[in-house]
């Protein structure tokens, strides 16, 4: 995380957090019980060099639904 939002890298993806991996795991249909980190991994070869925005979206999706549903 502080390489994302301290020192601003453009090409950094957290694997290990959890928020990620559950939004992954829904938007992609990702199985969370069977290789999720290499799974993840190679949905995020796309992203190359931007991994770090495209992170970014996938929470402020996560948070737009959260508010969606309040609704």
């Amino acid at each position: 995380m502080i390489l994302m939002f301290t020192l601003e890298r453009p090409d950094v993806f957290p694997f290990d957090d959890f928020h990620l991996k559950q939004i992954m795991s829904s938007i992609y249909g990702l199985n969370p019980k069977s290789k999720l980190k290499a799974q993840m991994i190679e949905v995020a070869k796309k992203w190359e060099g931007h991994r770090s925005l495209a992170v970014q979206y996938l929470w402020d999706w996560k948070k737009f639904e959260k508010q969606k549903g309040k609704k």
